[in-house]
């Protein structure tokens, strides 16, 4: 067995697999291959997860079919369609038939800017630029970042080191690709920079730390204030704790957020606060082309909540006299509301220390009583516990009888900064007892017991369930664990700064060679290393990775998944399934087959516990 000493001021280690960490050899190989075999040996126990597998897959095609695409025609030159907030491809107007798929696109000028991960997932990002009259690639170039921003003339975007750090803003000449120059760059390892599009056609470079940000305006990259806070002078909301979650001071507008919450406003410095519209779940999401003008007279919303289908609003913008101010309407169907054959309510609940904590739960119309809670989780980054397409993700789930609630715990975005800063380093503890509450308080809502209970969590949302699992492996709380690309070795990841994501995370997650509270946190709460001397024969596991994942690498899930199955070869089974040829994303081609697979997976496991 080949064993890595890890030498830190605090401590050292060894890790027993990290010869799994290459990611090649023959032991990697037989890792792969015990991976599968326990796979097929969990099929062959259970025969008919294969029919079921196929049977819920086409529920998902048939959920996906029936789901409203969100798609914008941009200067009548394009038309571009979004899943959710991002991006999914492009195509000339008119010309369905020939889609170009995208992480970005942006147009100015008569040109069309996209780019496109060419690395199937791994962040290799090509970006193109094309004229919007004769429709051919005039430029293109590598070795850049996802996003893109154009003020005048000039193209900005970033430029990329070891796949995923952006360590500098830089600009192009938009017509020719040339006169290339970098305006901004991170002043440490640490600093990640972004371009930000903000609303009425102003780009920004962006350098942010764990959510501490330096802004700088196009074109003069001046360091300015925050563009996303509520200015001095203008009538902000009182009297309640919220977040920014977007400004466009010229319009007057904003959204906030509060505990999952969104409120779109209308604020002046003369007049009261005027709210236009509030949803207590989901997401209002203005339209992102519309943005770039400078005075509109009608602004696009797109309202997401997961109990309904899509909503479209538009706000009108009047004057009268010296008065000016906003109303909004529905555009589209009469209906206030279109359901989608979801019910959803929102709960409340007390964390260990005595913090407020919310969270929603939703289930199918059609089952009256579920028999089964999916918990879901992230609390990491502050960002957005995103639910507005609930149904797309996990509707095939509420219609096998499960009900899924959705916790708005510390560390994410759902609310203020505070609310995310209370949940970083050592502070997420509090994320795990957050998320502990709300699984107690949605099986008491719901009258669901842990034996019938799963949790879920996807990337750092992988942390988040498989330190949970170390706080509870004897099942007293939930007998099954689901995730996808999870952070799990967490404590050999913050002390290799070699790793693409190490250094720019240590604001979130900690740096264990450095700090002992940071250490301290990091070792009890490690999955990996927690799994090493775990034992928990009577909770489920199914892990899923990629080997194109450069996020969070694959021997990350399967080092976590090997040592559970060690520590405890009989009872419930613990599952790694590695998907070949794609990232940290599931691809949209794939979604269905292998969201029906898992579905089928976790139910026989849970069937076989009645």
């Amino acid at each position: 067995m080949i064993v890595e000493k890890r030498n830190t001021k605090y401590a050292c280690w060894t890790d027993p697999d990290a010869a799994l960490e290459r990611m090649t050899g023959p032991l990697w190989n037989r890792a792969l291959k015990d991976e599968e075999t326990a796979l097929d040996n969990y099929m062959e126990q259970h025969p008919r997860v294969r029919s079921e597998a196929k049977s819920y897959s086409a529920h998902y095609r048939k959920v996906f079919e029936e789901e409203e695409p969100i798609i914008y025609t941009v200067d009548n030159l394009i038309q571009v369609e979004h899943a959710g907030r991002g991006v999914r491809a492009w195509w000339w107007k008119n010309q369905l038939s020939k889609k170009f798929p995208a992480d970005d696109v942006w147009v100015a000028h008569g040109y069309v800017i996209s780019t496109e991960d060419i690395g199937n997932g791994d962040h290799t990002y090509v970006l193109k630029v094309y004229n919007g009259l004769t429709h051919k690639l005039i430029w293109s170039t590598t070795g850049i970042g996802e996003g893109v921003g154009v003020c005048g003339d000039r193209l900005y975007t970033t430029l990329i080191k070891n796949r995923l750090w952006n360590y500098a803003v830089i600009e192009f000449n938009l017509t020719n690709g040339k006169e290339r120059r970098v305006v901004v760059r991170s002043e440490n390892e640490r600093e990640n920079c972004y371009v930000y599009r903000h609303p009425c056609g102003v780009v920004y470079a962006a350098v942010e730390d764990a959510q501490e940000w330096r802004w700088y305006e196009a074109p003069t990259f001046k360091k300015v204030a925050d563009p996303r806070t509520i200015p001095a002078g203008i009538q902000a909301p009182k009297g309640i704790p919220y977040g920014v979650e977007w400004a466009a001071p010229s319009l007057g507008l904003y959204i906030t957020k509060r505990h999952g919450s969104h409120v779109l406003w209308y604020l002046s410095k003369t007049k009261p606060p005027k709210e236009l519209l509030s949803i207590p779940a989901g997401s209002i999401i203005p339209d992102p082309y519309v943005e770039r003008e400078k005075n509109p007279k009608h602004f696009p919303i797109v309202v997401l909540r997961p109990d309904s289908k899509r909503l479209h609003y538009r706000v009108s913008f009047h004057s009268a006299g010296s008065s000016v101010g906003a109303t909004i309407t529905r555009v589209g169907p009469a209906a206030a509301l279109v359901g989608n054959g979801l019910y959803v309510r929102r709960g409340q609940t007390e964390s260990a220390d005595g913090t407020k904590v919310h969270y929603i739960v939703a289930q199918s119309r059609r089952i009256k009583k579920p028999t089964k809670l999916l918990i879901v989780g992230y609390g990491a980054y502050a960002l957005q516990t995103y639910v507005g397409m609930l149904k797309r993700r996990w509707g095939p789930w509420m219609e096998a009888g499960w009900a899924v609630a959705v916790g708005y715990i510390r560390g994410g975005g759902d609310h203020d900064e505070r609310w995310a800063q209370a949940g970083r380093r050592w502070g997420r503890k509090k994320t795990h007892e957050d998320m502990e509450a709300v699984i107690r308080a949605a099986q008491k809502s719901c009258s669901v017991g842990p034996r019938q209970s799963c949790i879920y969590g996807r990337s750092a949302g992988g942390y988040l369930v498989g330190a949970l699992l170390a706080r509870n492996p004897g099942g007293e709380l939930f007998r099954g664990v689901y995730t996808e690309v999870p952070y799990m070795d967490v404590l050999q990841t913050t002390t290799n700064p070699s790793l693409p994501l190490t250094r720019i995370e240590y604001g979130e997650f900690g740096n264990p060679a450095e700090s002992l509270a940071d250490f301290i946190y990091v070792g009890l709460t490690s999955p990996a290393t927690a799994a090493a001397a775990q034992s928990c024969p009577g909770v489920f596991v199914l892990a899923r990775t990629a080997t194109n994942d450069s996020q969070v690498y694959t021997y990350e899930a399967i080092k976590w998944v090997r040592r559970l199955r060690a520590n405890a070869p009989y009872g419930e089974a613990k599952l790694c399934i590695v998907e070949g040829g794609q990232g940290h994303f599931t691809p949209p081609e794939s979604e269905a087959e292998q969201y029906g697979l898992d579905l089928a997976l976790v139910e026989a496991a849970f069937h076989s516990a009645r």
